[in-house]
């Protein structure tokens, strides 16, 4: 078993890979995020997600004592999650 750089050949074999072998004339730059967008993308799902998780959890002692036989925390939570995954398919 050999490495990459063992590789005589032209034409990549499969067990090269194209991130370390860049076609020629390629330059190997990496991108920049001059507006900061992954920033602002990651920055938006966290407050979305976290957001409505602290209003549920924070309603929890209230519903709590209006309905004492049910388990709402529960409730809340598999809820939550099946909207997250519906939202995340819609995406």
């Amino acid at each position: 078993m050999g490495t990459a750089d063992d590789v005589t050949d032209s034409e990549p074999g499969p067990e090269t890979s194209l991130l370390f072998n860049p076609h020629e004339g390629s330059t190997n730059k990496t991108p920049t995020d001059s507006f900061h967008f992954a920033y602002i993308i990651y920055f938006t799902f966290g407050v979305g997600f976290l957001l409505p998780w602290n209003s549920f959890i924070t309603a929890v002692d209230y519903f709590s004592y209006l309905y004492p036989s049910t388990a709402v925390d529960r409730i809340f939570a598999v809820v939550y999650m099946l909207v997250l995954v519906v939202l995340f398919i819609i995406i």
